[in-house]
């Protein structure tokens, strides 16, 4: 399972998705934009990919999280308010039916389902940062 969000009132679907506030980790940022956006409290897991682009005036660098829910009880989000109209949990097959904004969230589950590799939460790191063997 996994859980979507609905970001619009037209009923735009995808992933979680935010910004890093000054003095903020991006796990931190993750584990606030999913209870923001989705109302759910997560653990991060892994990281599925970094992300880098440069621009002519700025660099876009992009962690995409592997999560689970803290409490399997939880519900998400189902008031809509600043952040999203919403979330829910769907499987593989009920997500390629939704309204999707992108092609990313079918092909995570799918990556996933396959047994893509996911790489440890301790690759990324604050810079000087101890490597201990």
């Amino acid at each position: 399972m996994c859980c979507v969000l609905c970001v619009s009132l037209i009923l735009s679907v995808g992933t979680i998705k935010g910004r890093i506030d000054n003095n903020e980790q991006f796990e931190e940022a993750a584990i606030r934009e999913t209870k923001e956006e989705a109302g759910v409290d997560v653990e991060l897991t892994g990281i599925l990919r970094v992300e880098f682009s440069p621009m002519h005036r700025y660099a876009r660098m992009r962690v995409i999280f592997m999560a689970r829910p803290v409490s399997e009880d939880q519900l998400p989000k189902s008031m809509p308010d600043y952040e999203s109209c919403g979330a829910s949990w769907v499987t593989l097959e009920e997500l390629q039916e939704l309204p999707l904004r992108g092609k990313e969230p079918v092909q995570w589950i799918t990556y996933l389902s396959k047994g893509g590799q996911v790489a440890p939460l301790s690759v990324l790191t604050l810079e000087g940062a101890r490597c201990d063997i």
